[in-house]
């Protein structure tokens, strides 16, 4: 059975003969937002967790939050990926 395998040149569980030393690419991290609420920094939240505290009315529109790759810390509403939480509801219902 070795012979086989030598035959083969089997590369254990590399079936394309690729080079063992190459490595996958990075797992993507989750963003994480940091959050001031009452001059206090809570976090870090992933953008799951932001869902609850705008149930509870922690987090609003206006709340500085702040994540990787932002300067300053910054209103809610100005991140693309946040401001679908505030909009989560229906419309106003017109006239009412």
């Amino acid at each position: 059975m070795s012979g086989v395998f030598q035959q083969n040149k089997f590369e254990g569980n590399n079936p394309t003969g690729a080079s063992p030393s190459v490595a996958p690419p990075a797992i993507p991290q989750a963003v994480q937002y940091f959050l001031a609420i009452n001059g206090v920094q809570e976090g870090p939240f992933l953008i799951d967790q932001l869902k609850d505290e705008v149930r509870s009315g922690k987090l609003v529109s206006s709340t500085l939050v702040w994540k990787a790759g932002l300067e300053n810390w910054i209103e809610a509403r100005e991140i693309d990926e946040l401001t679908s939480l505030f909009n989560a509801g229906p419309p106003p219902i017109p006239g009412a």
